[in-house]
């Protein structure tokens, strides 16, 4: 899906941390932002418990200011 769909992915050693983004209209004219999160590799559990809570954490957040972005508003404020 050309411009809705995008991935960002982080090398850590022994693993790899992926967020899958996509990016929908509503009815309302508002977007929603749906989201993955993929840990693989060797130590993938290692970096689970070093990442897991600050990554959860931090999802809706920077959701909600991507969400923003793509509706051309101010991002809100933590």
């Amino acid at each position: 899906m050309p411009g809705r769909e995008f991935v960002d992915t982080s090398r850590l050693p022994g693993a790899r941390l992926t967020f899958a983004h996509v990016v929908g209209t509503r009815p309302d004219g508002g977007s929603d932002v749906e989201v993955t999160v993929t840990l693989t590799g060797p130590l993938r559990r290692l970096w689970h418990l070093v990442l897991g809570e600050d990554v959860a954490a931090s999802v809706q957040p920077d959701l909600d200011r991507l969400a923003a972005a793509v509706e051309g508003r101010p991002a809100p404020t933590p």
